[in-house]
């Protein structure tokens, strides 16, 4: 079987194939479309092709027809006459591909992408819409507020940054330091790693979570324990003997349990 190509021509996809037992050549009836990628997903300001095929009704290919595109929201995604996707915004449009009587209807996912280097690791999301992510080689956390998706500004931290969280009303985050064994407090309106400290065990520390009444800060370390600290002084209240790094932290909506996987 030979492979199926789309050719440039003005304004439209023609679609040729090398086997002639499996086409129906120029006349034949239009059943249905197929388009590859059946979903489209593209980040802005990224362009995709849509590849078309036409067939008839037993499935065989048919050459030589035109086939026409529209977008649902040119602000989330444009399309050519040649089958060129351009993510344009952010959000969910659809794709109307036609020929004939036979149409499809193609969704398109456009996403932002806000790339940071550094290997970014641990994320979260303030109340006022602030977003921290900890990049693991640079000693800082990026930045970003939304609706923007750029990260325009760095606060610098300790060693190897792993995860990070705020408190309930968005003023204060915390940053695991994992190679300083320390657990730092950022003050997010100064966008400033203020103070920092030291759950015991000498060991580095992993995930750091607010629970959601804001009375405490769950921090997990290398010391097989699960530290409890009040926020307001970062003093250690709580230690709890858990047999292994913690690497997962949840709480029930009613702050009353604590769900921890080490």
């Amino acid at each position: 079987m030979k492979r199926i190509g789309v050719l440039k021509t003005l304004g439209c996809v023609w679609l040729i194939a090398g086997c002639s037992n499996a086409t129906s050549p120029g006349g034949g009836a239009v059943a249905s479309l197929v388009a590859v990628p059946d979903t489209v997903r593209v980040f802005t300001p990224d362009t995709t092709r849509l590849t078309v095929n036409a067939l008839d009704g037993q499935g065989h290919l048919v050459t030589g027809v035109s086939v026409t595109f529209a977008s649902s929201d040119t602000n989330v995604a444009t399309v050519s006459s040649i089958g060129l996707v351009t993510a344009t915004g952010f959000g969910a449009a659809t794709l109307t591909v036609s020929s004939g009587n036979a149409t499809t209807h193609i969704p398109v996912l456009v996403s932002t992408s806000s790339p940071l280097d550094s290997r970014p690791f641990g994320a979260a999301v303030s109340a006022a819409g602030v977003v921290y992510v900890t990049q693991l080689d640079n000693a800082r956390v990026g930045r970003a507020t939304l609706p923007s998706r750029a990260f325009s500004a760095y606060a610098g931290v300790g060693t190897v940054p792993t995860s990070v969280t705020f408190d309930a009303s968005g003023a204060t985050a915390w940053v695991t330091n994992q190679a300083d064994f320390t657990v730092g407090v950022i003050d997010v309106s100064l966008n400033t790693e203020t103070t920092t400290f030291t759950p015991p065990g000498n060991s580095n520390t992993a995930l750091v979570r607010s629970s959601p009444q804001g009375n405490l800060l769950w921090v997990t370390t290398t010391a097989d324990s699960l530290f409890g600290v009040n926020p307001t002084t970062n003093a250690i209240v709580h230690r709890v003997g858990t047999g292994g790094w913690g690497n997962g932290l949840a709480f029930t909506p009613t702050d009353t349990a604590l769900v921890y996987v080490g």
